[in-house]
């Protein structure tokens, strides 16, 4: 017969890979360049506002 081990089985921490910093920044500049866009958008600054969505692709290339 199987005897069940004393106290609780122990749980292993999650495996998450490390995200660089540099990762990071750019992640920040490409959402804040597209939350930019979508307000200008949304304030009548076409102009204005498509240039911060190529702002963010610009930035979102770096992410690959």
């Amino acid at each position: 017969m199987h005897n069940p081990p004393d106290g609780p089985a122990p749980v292993a921490p999650p495996q998450w890979a490390p995200v660089p910093l540099s990762r990071i920044s750019w992640l920040t500049t490409v959402a804040i360049a597209v939350i930019t866009g979508v307000v200008l958008l949304l304030n009548g600054y076409t102009g204005y506002g498509i240039l911060a969505f190529v702002v963010g692709a610009s930035a979102a290339i770096n992410l690959r």
